[in-house]
Formats: C-alpha cells, sequence, structure tokens
C-alpha cells in the first residue's frame, strides 16, 4: 500500500531529523552545568573535572528537553499499566480489552507531574504551569 510506504518513509526519516535539531538548541559549557547537577564532594574525580574543563557541547537545553520528554513518556506508560492493572474497571475501547480510562489517567498524572519536575530543574519561566501542559 502507497499510504503506508510514505506514512513509514514520514515516520522513520522525517520525524527523527527534529532529534537532531532539537538538540542544537542552546549549548551549555560543562563548567555552568555540573556544578548543577553534581554534588560538591563528587565533583573532584577525574573524568568530571576533565568534562568540566573542556570545552564539549556534551549537552544542550535541546537535548535535556528531549531526554525529559523521554523520560515523561516512559514514566506516563508504566504508571498507566500499573494503575490500570490497580484501579481499572472502566474498559477505554473495546479493541484493546486491557484498557482502561482509570489507567488512562494514572498516565496523564505522571506525565504531568514528571515535566512539571522537568520544568522546575530547568528553569522554565512558570514551571508548573508550562511543564504540565508541556506533559
Amino acid at each position: 500500500d502507497v499510504g503506508t510506504t510514505f506514512m513509514g518513509v514520514f515516520l522513520f526519516g522525517y520525524m527523527p531529523s527534529f532529534w537532531v535539531r532539537l538538540r542544537g538548541i542552546g549549548p551549555m559549557a560543562p563548567a555552568a552545568l555540573l556544578p548543577a547537577i553534581v554534588p560538591p564532594r563528587l565533583r573532584g574525580c577525574a573524568p568530571l573535572v576533565a568534562l568540566e574543563r573542556s570545552r564539549s557541547d556534551l549537552l544542550t537545553a535541546g537535548a535535556l528537553v528531549q531526554w525529559w520528554t523521554m523520560l515523561a513518556i516512559v514514566f506516563a506508560d508504566v504508571a498507566a499499566y500499573f494503575v490500570g492493572k490497580r484501579f481499572g474497571r472502566t474498559p477505554l475501547i473495546s479493541v484493546s480489552p486491557g484498557k482502561t480510562w482509570e489507567g488512562l489517567w494514572g498516565g496523564v498524572v505522571a506525565e504531568t507531574a514528571t515535566m512539571a519536575a522537568a520544568a522546575v530543574l530547568l528553569g522554565w519561566p512558570y514551571p508548573l504551569a508550562t511543564g504540565g501542559l508541556y506533559g
């Protein structure tokens, strides 16, 4: 089918190109980033000292948003599964009998909370609102 072929090319070829573009947003110097995420007693180890002195753009603002987004998707899937298993009573759709409304809302809450935490850690303006809406 031609539609399936074009959709496959779009999803597996064109869409991942945005990951590369997103990674290039806002390079962050390791010297500015490491003190915020590494405890002071661990900053003296040789690999971190070398990374802090380097001028690499290992992490960018776009890469951090990308990783938090993927982490939020995982949290949503895991929460939807466990909440649906524990509290699920109302079927969501007949095509997939294991899906429940309770699981859906458990996933939504987990993803919203994960991205709100990410927004706080990344220093977004109005972190609970922007992170929650992004999630």
